[in-house]
């Protein structure tokens, strides 16, 4: 799927304050920097490297966790098809 389809569907879905659609935006770069962490897994075998991605991955968990939780805070919930809206 094309993801500025999926995240052009969702602002079109929920409210278009400023605040939700940046959140989206942040969500959205998380998880690609936890793609990235995977796949230079698959591409390294220095040592320093695999480090880098352990590390790269662990943060982009936890900024990707965080901004979910804020998401689930103001009420955009994901469903089974990974669709993001709000509920209310």
């Amino acid at each position: 799927m094309n993801k500025n389809f999926i995240l052009e569907y969702v602002r079109n879905k929920i409210d278009s304050s400023k605040e939700k659609n940046e959140l989206l935006r942040q969500i959205e770069n998380a998880r690609l920097e936890l793609e990235w962490a995977w796949e230079v897994f698959d591409y390294v075998n220095d040592p320093k490297l695999i480090e880098v991605a352990i590390f790269s991955e662990q943060a982009a968990r936890t900024k990707y966790e965080f901004l979910i939780s804020e998401a689930k805070r103001i009420g955009i919930k994901a469903d089974n098809t990974l669709n993001l809206r709000i509920c209310k």
